[in-house]
């Protein structure tokens, strides 16, 4: 979505109208195939478990910062 649902597993189009997105499982005892569908952002908490956590806007641009603290922790010279 281009813009946060407040909802975790957020995926963040960056500003992009098209992006690829990529699934990895390894010996899988099902098939795995998975199915997406487009849901008006209005429509999406109806959509999901009633105890899905919402995610306020200061928690999100914490987590945000951590990963990017952590990055350029990871990738220091």
């Amino acid at each position: 979505a281009d813009e946060d649902p407040g909802h975790p597993n957020w995926l963040d189009t960056g500003g992009h109208p098209d992006g690829l997105l990529t699934f990895r499982f390894f010996w899988p005892k099902s098939d795995p195939s998975p199915t997406t569908r487009v849901v008006k952002q209005t429509e999406l908490a109806s959509m999901l478990p009633k105890d899905t956590p919402h995610i306020s806007p200061a928690s999100r641009a914490a987590s945000i910062r951590a990963r990017k603290e952590h990055l350029a922790w990871r990738f220091r010279s």
